[in-house]
């Protein structure tokens, strides 16, 4: 029951390109997901069209999180 839980690893050509590819991944991630935050930290009225916009922006930004993930760096780096 373990192996449904489990990520099967993939097997990289280059790992130094893959772990660098995957950084900028996350620094690019972490600098929207901040960047859609910053309504939540200036003390805006819960109401504001601005916390509609942030939410439904990191549900956005995970979507292609993904997508990026599993087209472009999993494609790119997967040993065939």
């Amino acid at each position: 029951m373990d192996a449904i839980w489990k990520k099967s690893q993939i097997e990289e050509k280059n790992i130094q390109a893959y772990n660098k590819a995957l950084g900028k991944l996350w620094c690019v991630f972490g600098f929207f997901f901040i960047l859609l935050g910053t309504p939540f930290l200036l003390g805006e009225e819960q109401n504001s069209p601005l916390f509609i916009i942030s939410m439904i922006g990191v549900i956005l930004e995970v979507i292609i999180l993904m997508a990026v993930y599993t087209i472009k760096i999993e494609g790119k780096y997967r040993k065939k």
